[in-house]
């Protein structure tokens, strides 16, 4: 099957359905590849969007950046609750301020 018609018959496909279709691209000696266009367009990476990349358990994640705002926004999220070590807010101070 040629690529293009894989990647028609990929588009194609009812999104309850449960079939992986797998690309193999080869890395250019600049380091780029091509990402195929059903996933362009369904994740609506258009020329000039700036991607971020992060390690995943089984390879490289590709995804639209997020803005700096998003990414502290997320960041929070993750943080807020961990500080669980019973101090009130005085000791902090006491503690951030070198106060005995």
């Amino acid at each position: 099957m040629r690529f293009q018609q894989a990647i028609e018959q990929f588009s194609k496909l009812d999104s309850k359905t449960e079939r992986y279709y797998f690309f193999h691209m080869k890395i250019t000696s600049k380091g780029q590849i091509t990402i195929p266009q059903h996933f362009r367009k369904s994740y609506r990476l258009h020329p000039q969007t700036e991607v971020e990349f992060t390690a995943g358990t089984e390879g490289v994640i590709i995804r639209p950046a997020r803005s700096p705002n998003q990414k502290f926004k997320d960041w929070l999220a993750r943080a807020r609750g961990s500080a669980t070590k019973g101090f009130t807010t005085n000791e902090v101070m006491e503690i951030t301020r070198g106060e005995d």
